[in-house]
């Protein structure tokens, strides 16, 4: 009889109720998409540093998974923690999440199971006239030394400065360049260098007020625009549902453009490429049991 391979575990890991957001400030912080305060993570060495970060996104990062594909109690998101952590001789970052999957069950007894459920989203396809997609270019920047480390969201990034534009050499996304304006934030375009249909729908959820699903079967990684501000009355709607308040009057879908279709349906269509809206089966993690306080290391 085979032994079960032991999973990965931490070598040493705190765990404390994050009472101040100021503690992040000091670190270099990247927003690309969409920003919604879910804390840090950071990997520096064998030092992992989660800061300021609610339970659920603590779940989302460990299992891979978007935050509409998590289904538990409200209160998920009310608790916030630190945890500084040390990986283990020999361990990659890469194995960060199933660490942190023991470490959840381990410290706040997380018990989940998975099930296929319908679910609201925007089916991400090719339209009857094919795509019209520029393939990327195979010299797209690479990751120097010299890049300055960043964090967002999604994780730690590799960013440089480029002829006056930033540019995002090693993300969740792949490359991404974009133009500064003159009170130094990034600019609203945001070109994708090298993306992959899966990697574009799962970008395009960061913003949308319902997950996108990438239908369009292809190959391949491409350069795309992204026109942020086409997307705001989306993120309105996901900004307040996550707030807990009532969102905008009306459809997103339809606010930002006085014919009725958004424009970022529109950006899609010259790609070659449709946004439809459908309900579709959905992996969902449910949580069956999780503690409110951690136990002690």
């Amino acid at each position: 009889m085979l032994a079960l391979a032991q999973a990965p575990a931490f070598e040493v890991a705190s765990i404390r109720p994050a009472t101040d957001q100021r503690r992040l400030a000091p670190e270099p912080f990247f927003c690309a998409f969409g920003c919604f305060n879910e804390g840090r993570l950071r990997i520096s060495g064998s030092r992992v540093d989660i800061g300021f970060m609610p339970l659920d996104q603590i779940i989302v990062r460990a299992h891979r998974i978007r935050p509409d594909q998590l289904s538990g109690p409200d209160w998920m998101h009310q608790q916030r923690f630190d945890i500084l952590a040390n990986l283990p001789e020999g361990a990659a970052a890469a194995q960060v999440p199933e660490m942190l999957q023991k470490l959840l069950a381990d410290r706040f007894k997380l018990a989940v199971h998975r099930e296929m459920k319908e679910q609201p989203v925007y089916a991400l396809s090719v339209d009857r006239n094919g795509p019209r997609l520029k393939p990327a270019a195979t010299n797209s920047p690479a990751t120097k030394d010299s890049d300055e480390k960043l964090n967002s969201p999604q994780g730690p990034l590799q960013a440089r400065q480029i002829d006056g534009h930033l540019v995002v050499t090693q993300g969740p996304w792949g490359p991404m360049r974009m133009s500064r304006t003159e009170s130094g934030q990034q600019a609203p375009e945001i070109e994708m260098l090298s993306v992959t249909m899966p990697l574009l729908a799962d970008a395009m959820t960061q913003f949308m007020d319902r997950p996108v699903i990438d239908k369009t079967g292809l190959e391949g990684a491409y350069e795309i625009w992204i026109w942020a501000q086409d997307m705001e009355p989306f993120m309105a709607t996901k900004f307040a549902a996550l707030k807990g308040s009532r969102p905008p009057s009306g459809d997103p879908a339809a606010a930002s453009d006085p014919a009725g279709g958004s424009t970022i349906f529109k950006n899609m269509e010259k790609l070659g490429l449709k946004l439809e809206r459908t309900k579709l089966p959905v992996e969902i993690l449910i949580v069956d049991h999780l503690e409110k306080t951690p136990t002690e290391n």
